[in-house]
């Protein structure tokens, strides 16, 4: 990262990989150009995402640990990364009691 915090970058390629031996499941990662001639493969955190070439996308350094290769991560709700959220209201199995009408 160079002392940076933060840097911009284009998605050059959004696919999914797997981590290393105890662990099994696809990790979605994406190779992102930094200034130019860099390359670095970067995490993306969270379930569903519409990240598609070319994107604009701010990334910072987190490593990824059990995903070899992979040592920074998309930073979401910046420029291009947006997640998509679907979670249904519902009540808790142990909580409340539905209302009943009489």
């Amino acid at each position: 990262m160079r002392k940076k915090p933060q840097q911009k970058g284009i998605v050059k390629k959004v696919y999914t990989t797997t981590p290393k031996k105890p662990n099994s499941a696809n990790r979605k990662v994406a190779k992102i150009e930094l200034a130019g001639f860099l390359h670095t493969v970067s995490g993306l955190k969270g379930t569903n995402h519409s990240l598609k070439k070319f994107a604009k996308v701010w990334i910072f350094g987190k490593k990824f640990r059990d995903t070899p290769g992979v040592k920074t991560a998309v930073i979401p709700g910046k420029e291009g990364f947006i997640l998509q959220v679907y979670k249904n209201k519902r009540r808790s199995y142990y909580g409340l009691k539905k209302n009943k009408i009489i």
